[in-house]
């Protein structure tokens, strides 16, 4: 089931990067491939990291929770 969720992910972020790396001012497609694979790396590097800072707050709120465990 996550790989499901990992592969559409990616393919909406290929999808948008090669849609958005198109567009020039002039409105040809040069080097368009390039400013995808930039936009691409950038986009996972987002994801990425508002995923581990998700996971850092989770840890905190757990390592935290546990020092005020009355036990």
């Amino acid at each position: 089931m996550m790989i499901v969720v990992i592969a559409i992910v990616i393919g909406i972020v290929v999808v948008v990067a090669v849609l958005r790396a198109g567009v020039t001012d002039d409105g040809g497609w040069r080097f368009a491939p390039v400013r995808a694979t930039g936009m691409v790396f950038g986009m996972g590097f987002r994801i990425v990291a508002v995923v581990a800072g998700i996971l850092f707050a989770m840890a905190v709120a757990v390592v935290a929770s546990a020092f005020s465990s009355p036990l």
